[in-house]
C-alpha cells in the first residue's frame, strides 16, 4: 500500500513539472521571459543581478518605458525611452532633456525622483544643520530634538524667537545634492555631478495659528520660497510661492511671487508637506491639497557660476517657520533624473529622430552609453518593456 502511494506521489510530481515546464514554456515563446541586468547603467533603479521580467511588445513604446533591446550582436541592453519617433531632442547645458525645445510637462508622468537623504534609515542630526541665520541679533538656536537621536527623530522649532523670513528658522540639508543616491541599509553613494533640480518631504505640525511656514529650495541663482501664513482650522491659510535672487552684492531684483492660493492647514495635528523644483516647474503638496508655478525656460545664473555654465552649490533645501512653533519629522530629500553631456547625439545640437527610430537614455547618465554615444535606436529593436524586478525577492517590485 506504501508502495503504490509513492508511486502515485511520484506520478503526480512529474506530471505536475511537466505541465509546469510546458506552461513556462508558453509563457516563453508568446508573452514575456526574465532578462538579467548585468550593467549599473540603470543604478538605482536596476542593479547588476537584478532579473527584470519582460514582456514582449513590438512596435513604438510609451514615453519613459523601461525596455530591453536586442542588439545586432546577438546581446541585449535595458534603458529607458527618452523621445519618440519624429521628435527633436536634445540634452542642455543644465542636464535637462527637452524634447522638441521644450522641458517636459510634469503632468505627463516621470520617473520617480531618487533618494538622497531619508529619516528613516538615517539620523536628522547627521545631514541637517541648524541655528546659523542671517540676523546677528539671534544668537539662540531655536531647533531641539524632542526625541532619542535615531531613525525615528522629532525637531522643534521655537518660531515665536524667530522674525519673520529670518534663515535662523530653517533645518538646512547641508549635504551636496548630486547624481549619487541612497542605499536601502542608509549608506550614501556619492555622486560626482551636482543635479539642479531638487524635492523635499516631511511631516510637519504646527503648535498655533498666526506665523508663517517656509520651505525652500535653492536653484542656481534662484531661491525658491513656499510661505504658508497658518490661520488656523475653519479659516483658509494663505499659500504663497515667491522667487527671488541669492543673497549677495549681486541680488538686484524684487522677490516676485509666482503663485498665490488658500490651503486648509490643521493646527495641532501632523499633515504631509512636499515642495518640489523640476524642469522649472514648482509645486507645492499640502496635506493633499496642491499648487503649481512655471517660472521661465531658464534660471538666474548663479553669482560664481563659471562662465554661462550652470552652477548650483551651498545648502539649497531649507524646513523653517516663524511666529509659531514647527515639528518635523519624516524629513526626505531627492532628486531629478540628470544627464551628463556626453557622446555626440542629442548633445552638442539637437537631433531630429526619424519615423521609426527612439532616443533611448541610462538613469545613471555618467556610466550609461546610450543613444548619446550611439545615436537614433530603430523600433525594430525593442523586444519588449521591462514590468517588473523580480529577483532577488529583497528588490523585488513593479517597474
Amino acid at each position: 500500500m506504501r508502495r503504490r502511494t509513492l508511486k502515485r506521489l511520484g506520478v503526480a510530481t512529474v506530471a505536475c513539472a511537466t505541465l509546469l515546464g510546458a506552461l513556462l514554456l508558453v509563457v516563453r515563446e508568446t508573452y514575456g521571459w526574465v532578462f538579467p541586468v548585468a550593467s549599473s547603467s540603470m543604478a538605482p533603479t536596476l542593479r547588476p543581478g537584478d532579473w527584470v521580467f519582460v514582456r514582449y511588445a513590438r512596435g513604438v513604446p510609451d514615453m519613459h518605458d523601461v525596455v530591453v533591446l536586442a542588439e545586432p550582436d546577438g546581446g541585449a541592453t535595458i534603458k529607458r525611452v527618452a523621445a519618440l519617433p519624429e521628435d527633436r531632442v536634445v540634452v542642455d547645458v543644465a542636464g535637462d532633456l527637452r524634447v522638441d525645445n521644450v522641458l517636459r510637462d510634469p503632468a505627463e508622468g516621470w520617473p520617480a525622483p531618487t533618494v538622497l537623504f531619508d529619516a528613516s534609515l538615517r539620523s536628522i542630526g547627521e545631514a541637517w544643520s541648524h541655528g546659523q541665520g542671517d540676523d546677528a541679533r539671534m544668537l539662540l538656536d531655536p531647533w531641539t530634538r524632542t526625541t532619542p537621536a535615531g531613525t525615528d527623530e522629532v525637531w522643534r522649532l521655537d518660531g515665536t524667537l524667530v522674525p519673520t523670513d529670518s534663515d535662523l528658522g530653517l533645518l538646512r540639508f547641508r549635504e551636496r545634492i548630486d547624481d549619487g543616491w541612497l542605499e536601502p541599509t542608509g549608506e550614501r553613494v556619492a555622486g560626482v555631478v551636482a543635479v539642479h533640480d531638487a524635492v523635499v518631504e516631511f511631516e510637519a505640525r504646527v503648535g498655533s495659528p498666526g506665523g508663517v511656514l517656509r520651505v525652500q529650495l535653492v536653484e542656481q541663482g534662484d531661491v525658491f520660497d513656499a510661505l504658508v501664513l497658518v490661520r488656523g482650522e475653519g479659516e483658509p491659510s494663505g499659500v504663497y510661492l515667491r522667487q527671488r535672487d541669492l543673497p549677495g552684492p549681486t541680488a538686484g531684483r524684487l522677490p516676485r511671487f509666482l503663485a498665490v492660493g488658500e490651503a486648509d492647514v490643521p493646527v495641532g495635528r501632523w499633515f504631509d508637506v512636499r515642495f518640489a523644483n523640476v524642469d522649472n516647474h514648482l509645486r507645492l503638496e499640502l496635506d493633499g491639497q496642491a499648487f503649481d508655478a512655471s517660472y521661465g525656460e531658464r534660471n538666474t545664473r548663479h553669482p560664481a557660476s563659471p562662465s554661462s555654465l550652470p552652477y548650483s552649490a551651498g545648502e539649497r533645501i531649507g524646513v523653517g517657520a516663524s511666529r509659531i512653533t514647527l515639528d518635523v519629522r519624516g524629513l526626505r530629500v531627492l532628486r531629478d533624473l540628470h544627464y551628463v553631456r556626453a557622446g555626440t547625439f542629442g548633445v552638442d545640437a539637437p537631433l531630429q529622430l526619424g519615423p521609426d527610430e527612439i532616443f533611448v537614455l541610462g538613469d545613471a547618465s555618467r556610466g550609461s552609453r546610450d543613444s548619446r554615444q550611439r545615436g537614433p535606436i530603430p523600433v525594430r529593436q525593442v523586444v519588449g518593456r521591462a514590468e517588473a524586478v523580480v529577483w532577488p525577492p529583497r528588490r523585488a517590485r513593479g517597474l
